[in-house]
């Protein structure tokens, strides 16, 4: 990753959610975890912002 600027890192916590645009780049970083009972766990969601609502003529 020697051609990207690194900006921002979270470390990782129990129970943490992290949100972010899409258009980001971004990865996992190093996997520190030497079992499942340590390892990280991710579940992705995907939703649309609701659009604003445009007066219905009467």
């Amino acid at each position: 990753m020697e051609d990207w600027e690194h900006t921002i890192f979270v470390p990782m916590k129990f129970n943490r959610r992290v949100l972010f645009h899409t258009w980001m780049w971004h990865a996992g970083g190093k996997d520190s975890s030497d079992s499942l009972d340590n390892d990280r766990f991710v579940q992705l969601f995907f939703w649309q912002a609701p659009q604003k609502a445009t007066p219905q003529p009467r």
